[in-house]
């Protein structure tokens, strides 16, 4: 068996830190670390309960399972995650506005159920995490089959590409280097992919106490493929491969057994690791490489550069940021990565309610009716007649004739009232663990509350729920952002065409996904991945007309399309066909004043006319009115004029000019007072 089967991208050290011996101990010590773990957590019991099994090696016929986890799970999965949301993105740098709507479409269409599937992804995680484990992991990655070389097309001019002749020929006729066309891998399948990986495979470095997991200083797992593809894809031969034997210990139990395709498949570790902390060459913290190797290869089969970035001068200028393997979870215990999920922290609680309702049903056989009779008195063949149910029997009691009967019931013990209020109290204390109370669980409330009293209840546990609810969203928003760097990098103008159309694709095949990060470029965020009824979204769709119809920066064609199909609406007939634009009517205004409608006036015919022609019609006997007033106007206005005149002729010439007093008059005349005579004079 060679070393290694075939040339690596990047040689390990040969020992110490970062070699081939060095990845090997490490995934053993965390594989052993996560066993324990696993059994110490009972992951395997609470899969068992969730599927409303007994933990009991041999339950007894009256144990009864109440599938309070089942409940819980499905109850909470649903509030957690209810729909895959519609991804919106939000542009960093204005030179790729043009490219944001575009590449949304692009991204939702991969993040449907016809490609990566995320419906189903999130249904799987959200299990391991409430249910199982309190932690899941999935991967994200790109996958191309390839099938030799195919040449490449210029998307700018759709012509084929050409390049400089490799061993620096030259063209005879023009003197410069001459051009030979640029070949490109036949790509004949490819996919982008999310999928989980089973919880009990994870690798995570047993010291290892954050909550950031792209911040481990790497992340693995172990998996299983066909021995056949195993050998075709590493360039190995079949007879060097070893077939895996029995995993039992990497899945799940359950009551339904698995069959190991024992001899079909090969087992393989895979690691991603931050290169600066195990490789002295590397400084970038951001860059990953990735380690490959195959259970009985005692080399390993892959050892490179992470392929989902773009490294320029050591500076990461493209492709996915963090690592490929996405792990979540809804909580952080101090020192502890790995918190427990729900159903771990309900265990004990579940298991005393199926305790109490198991001894509820043993107590209603022990107090079956039960006749007691006295066999001195009571013939026992009587009695044979007497027990005919299937429960009922009779017990022969010497002496029995209690109250002078000879027969009766023997009486029964009661089961106390605390036991259904232990009952009650620990549901309650289920509720409070899940954080969900019977309003979430859409069952009514045994107990007496307010109005006021249950929205409190309600906005307290809604608080919890909002908050794991955001948690959930943030994983799957950073997971969106991580398959959208895999998309700029890898997806070509087919890609593109089959979504945006050719327009857009070429707008898309300019956008430059070697020097625009994707992280630097967008922001992914969910529209709502809760749940919202056909009623509440076509209302926001009412509404988003009503508010952005009348907007003239608003493409109103766009906007009718988005609401009908929102309304469940066919967009190709609930738009009518643009027509071409017609030159506005005339439309001529007038302005009459009440003196434009006398009679008497010229302009009276004109103005009737007028009126007439756009529709106004003044009754005759209104005409005929207006013209007998106006007459008995003119009328009135002459006999005013008249008297007026005659007024004008026979006005009054005014007042005399005032005379002179005699008193005043004689002391001008004489400079003397009135009335003092000569006496005054001498003075």
């Amino acid at each position: 068996m060679p070393d290694s089967p075939r040339p690596l991208d990047f040689p390990l050290p040969a020992e110490g830190c970062g070699s081939f011996a060095f990845w090997q101990k490490e995934a053993s010590r965390s594989a052993d670390w996560w066993k324990s773990l696993s059994a110490a957590r009972q992951w395997d019991q609470n899969l068992q309960a969730y599927l409303g099994k007994s933990l009991d090696s041999v339950p007894d016929a009256d144990t009864v399972v109440v599938p309070k986890d089942y409940a819980n799970v499905e109850q909470k999965k649903a509030l957690l995650f209810f729909q895959v949301p519609e991804v919106t993105l939000s542009a960093k740098q204005p030179n790729v506005e043009a490219a944001i709507p575009l590449f949304q479409a692009v991204l939702n269409r991969k993040l449907s159920n016809d490609d990566v599937n995320a419906a189903a992804l999130m249904d799987e995680v959200l299990f391991d995490v409430l249910c199982v484990s309190g932690i899941a992991a999935s991967k994200i990655g790109y996958e191309a089959d390839i099938d030799g070389e195919t040449q490449s097309i210029d998307p700018a001019t759709g012509q084929p590409a050409m390049v400089p002749d490799p061993h620096g020929a030259m063209d005879p006729m023009t003197g410069q280097p001459a051009q030979m066309p640029a070949m490109v891998p036949n790509i004949v399948k490819e996919r982008y992919f999310w999928n989980r990986i089973p919880v009990k495979r994870v690798l995570i470095p047993a010291d290892f106490h954050g909550a950031d997991f792209d911040r481990a200083p790497w992340l693995g797992w172990r998996g299983e493929m066909d021995l056949a593809v195993a050998a075709r894809t590493y360039g190995l031969d079949k007879d060097d491969l070893k077939p895996r034997g029995k995993d039992d210990d990497l899945r799940l139990k359950s009551d339904t057994p698995h069959e190991s395709a024992v001899g079909q498949k090969v087992e393989f570790t895979e690691i991603w690791y931050q290169a600066s902390r195990y490789l002295p060459d590397v400084v970038n913290s951001d860059l990953y490489y990735q380690v490959v190797w195959i259970d009985g290869i005692d080399a390993p089969v892959v050892s490179r550069p992470s392929p989902y970035q773009t490294v320029t001068n050591g500076r990461l200028t493209g492709g996915m940021v963090g690592n490929p393997i996405h792990i979540l979870t809804l909580r952080y215990v101090s020192d502890q990565a790995v918190p427990p999920s729900d159903v771990s922290m309900s265990r004990p609680l579940v298991d005393e309610m199926n305790e109490g309702r198991t001894q509820m049903v043993r107590q209603r056989k022990r107090t079956n009716p039960v006749l007691g009779y006295d066999p001195g008195i009571v013939d026992k063949t009587a009695i044979d007649k007497v027990v005919t149910g299937e429960t009922q029997e009779a017990i022969a009691v010497p002496g029995w004739n209690s109250a002078n009967q000879p027969i009766g019931e023997i009486r029964r013990a009661s089961f106390p009232r605390e036991n259904f209020s232990f009952n009650d109290y620990t549901a309650r204390d289920i509720q409070e663990v899940w954080a969900m109370g019977s309003n979430q669980q859409g069952v009514s409330s045994q107990s007496k509350q307010t109005a006021t009293e249950a929205s409190i209840q309600q906005s307290a546990t809604q608080t919890r729920m909002k908050r794991e609810q955001t948690q959930v969203a943030r994983w799957f928003v950073n997971g969106v952002q991580k398959l959208g760097a895999l998309i700029q990098m890898f997806a070509d103008e087919p890609d593109y065409v089959e979504v945006v159309g050719p327009d857009g694709a070429k707008v898309l095949a300019t956008w430059d996904k070697t020097t625009i990060q994707g992280r630097f470029a967008y922001t992914a965020k969910p529209d709502s991945s809760l749940q919202m009824d056909a009623a509440f979204d076509k209302k926001n769709a009412l509404d988003e007309y009503q508010f952005f119809r009348k907007d003239p920066l608003i493409n109103p064609q766009y906007l009718i399309t988005r609401i009908a199909r929102r309304i469940g609406a066919d967009p190709q007939q609930f738009l009518a066909q643009p027509q071409p634009p017609q030159p506005p009517p005339v439309t001529p205004s007038f302005a009459f004043t009440g003196d434009d409608l006398n009679p008497a006036n010229p302009q009276f015919q004109i103005v009737m006319a007028v009126l007439q022609h756009g529709g106004i019609q003044i009754p005759p006997q209104a005409v005929q009115q207006a013209q007998q007033q106006a007459v008995l106007v003119a009328q009135v206005a002459q006999l005013q004029a008249q008297a007026e005149q005659q007024q004008a002729n026979t006005e009054h010439g005014g007042m005399q000019p005032e005379a002179e007093p005699l008193n005043k008059h004689q002391s001008d005349q004489s400079g003397k007072l009135p009335g003092l005579g000569m006496a005054g004079a001498v003075q």
